[in-house]
This record gives structure tokens, sequence and C-alpha cells, in this order.
């Protein structure tokens, strides 16, 4: 498995490529994908994200704790 590592407030641990591939995996798994909100997509696509290009719990936590710090 590739590590991770935090790109940018935008992509987070994903690359744009990953995320053209969660959308289009959202929005062919759910005919009323386009009708949802933009805080349900995104969870939708970090959902089918996480599940094929995992990231350690460890590298989340650590991303939270900087943020607040």
């Amino acid at each position: 498995m590739e590590q991770r590592r935090w790109i940018s407030n935008q992509l987070m641990f994903w690359a744009s490529h990953e995320w053209d591939q969660a959308y289009r995996a959202c929005s062919q798994a759910d005919p009323g994908f386009g009708t949802l909100s933009g805080t349900e997509q995104v969870t939708c696509m970090i959902g089918w994200l996480m599940n094929s290009y995992p990231v350690p719990r460890e590298l989340i936590d650590e991303r939270k704790r900087k943020v607040r710090a």
C-alpha cells in the first residue's frame, strides 16, 4: 500500500485523479448524487476514497493535532 501524505486543504490525502474516480463512482452508484448537498457528496466521496485508498488512522490523528495547534 502506498504511503499517504497530506496534499492540501482541498485534496487532503488524495490526488485529484483519485477524487475524480470517487466522484464518478458515487454518481454511478447513486442516481440522486447530483441533488445531494455538497457535504453529502463529499462524505460519499471520502467514504469511497477511504475504501479504495486507505489512510492510516495515525496520519489522520496527526493532521487533526496540527490543525488544532
